[in-house]
């Protein structure tokens, strides 16, 4: 993911645009503990980017409103809370 960042990223910047990463939300049942979020803003430091928070959102309301059914039914897909929070 670096590698392939850090060439868009320099791309980006070159035309004169922002780089802002979509951090994503997590696989149901596979990522623990922020994992994904960590990386994604280690990565938003480390090349001056903006990352859209979606993993940590999705998290919190995971917490917050475990009623709502962020996932498809196939646990990788957003249903349509979890589009909603991601939009």
């Amino acid at each position: 993911m670096r590698e392939h960042a850090r060439l868009f990223t320099d791309l980006i910047k070159a035309s004169g645009a922002r780089p802002i990463f979509f951090e994503t939300w997590p696989i149901r049942g596979l990522e623990k503990g922020g994992v994904v979020s960590a990386a994604y803003s280690g990565l938003g430091m480390e090349m001056g980017a903006q990352v859209v928070p979606v993993g940590a959102a999705w998290r919190l309301a995971g917490v917050s409103r475990p009623e709502l059914q962020l996932y498809a039914p196939d646990g990788v897909h957003a249903g349509l809370s979890g589009v909603y929070l991601t939009a």
